[in-house]
């Protein structure tokens, strides 16, 4: 009998956008399921996406869906769920919804409001620190935006420093001698400290 073959990139990202919800909450959604799709796949994948955020019970998968596909056309419509009078997202919800418009809208101005945000705790609209600390990877290896996430590598909550180690691994996931200080997450924080020591040397920082 010849092997299984490997399931296509639409048929991954149905299974983790709209597919058992236990695998969602153990795992996430890889960003790389929504960006490895092409053409009609990507298409399809848009149109699935759009039709799912319109619905008053909005899922998170669908939300987190269009924040990693950038779908422009999904910005406006999460925008009027966080003012809808009729429905008021649950705070993790809310939080996510304002993470897929700063992924959306991919504003370089508001690198700035979200590294004050990672470091200081400041208000922006139930946007979480450990959403934050996610949307810095977008802004790759700009110095300011790994000294940020450093800093929070080593923060007191354990979210927060996890979701930078995952941002940094992002950032860095082309460098194996530094993912090699950047393993796994929830470490001893001498280790946490070891890693920034080695990012700093390479970055010259």
């Amino acid at each position: 009998m010849s092997p299984k073959p490997p399931p296509s990139a639409f048929q991954n990202f149905y299974y983790h956008v709209f597919g058992d919800t236990r695998y969602y909450y153990y795992g996430g959604i890889p960003e790389s399921v929504c960006t490895r799709l092409e053409g009609l796949d990507r298409q399809k994948a848009e149109q699935l996406v759009l039709r799912a955020i319109k619905r008053i019970r909005v899922d998170e998968r669908s939300i987190k869906a269009a924040g990693y596909l950038r779908l422009q056309a999904a910005a406006p419509i999460l925008e009027k769920k966080l003012v809808a009078k009729l429905w008021k997202p649950r705070p993790r919800i809310r939080s996510i919804i304002i993470w897929a418009i700063f992924k959306i809208n991919d504003d370089k101005k508001q690198r700035d409001n979200l590294i004050d945000f990672v470091n200081n705790g400041s208000n922006k609209e139930d946007l979480t620190r450990v959403d934050a600390a996610d949307l810095l990877s977008d802004f790759g290896k700009e110095p300011v935006a790994v000294e940020c996430l450093c800093r929070a590598l080593l923060d007191d909550d354990r979210r927060v420093a996890d979701a930078a180690n995952f941002a940094l691994r992002k950032i860095f996931q082309d460098d194996s001698y530094l993912l090699n200080f950047l393993h796994g997450s929830s470490r001893p924080l001498y280790e946490r400290r070891s890693a920034v020591v080695q990012i700093k040397r390479q970055m010259g920082m």
